[in-house]
């Protein structure tokens, strides 16, 4: 036994629920793209950026920075309602995971597009102790999350 746990004993259990896409919305009155923005026009645009970090940068920047690739960042806030609320306001543009864009940006007046590269974010998944299998009321909340 180590660390109160058997040898080759899983500690944990990891479920993948989704796999993520980007999109990026923008106020139609407040500029005028006639289609879908190309890679060096949404390069060129400012952004607004979802981030949990202090710094400016969020899972977007990280995924450019793996094509080598920046932004013109002019703002980041810790949640999305924040960058809608940004874009609806101001010439910029708010990436933000698709679900999220095609839910709220109606909501904001925002014209949603799909991110013009093929960018790796972050994959959803579920984890928890593996004790917690042997525990009814924990892992019956669970299986309301993991099909």
């Amino acid at each position: 036994m180590i660390d109160g746990h058997f040898e080759g004993a899983r500690r944990y259990r990891r479920k993948e629920l989704f796999q993520q896409s980007l999109s990026y919305c923008y106020n139609p009155k407040l500029l005028k793209f006639s289609h879908g923005l190309t890679r060096g026009e949404y390069r060129a645009a400012r952004h607004a950026l979802v981030s949990q970090k202090q710094e400016i940068e969020g899972c977007l920047d990280d995924a450019l920075k793996r094509l080598n690739l920046r932004l013109d960042v002019a703002m980041a806030a810790p949640e999305f309602l924040t960058v809608l609320t940004a874009a609806t306001e101001s010439p910029f543009i708010a990436t933000l995971p698709t679900w999220i864009a095609k839910r709220y940006a109606s909501m904001f007046g925002l014209t949603v597009c799909d991110v013009p590269f093929n960018l790796e974010v972050a994959l959803i998944a579920m984890v928890w102790a593996a004790h917690a299998d042997k525990n009814p009321p924990l892992s019956e909340s669970g299986n309301r999350f993991v099909p």
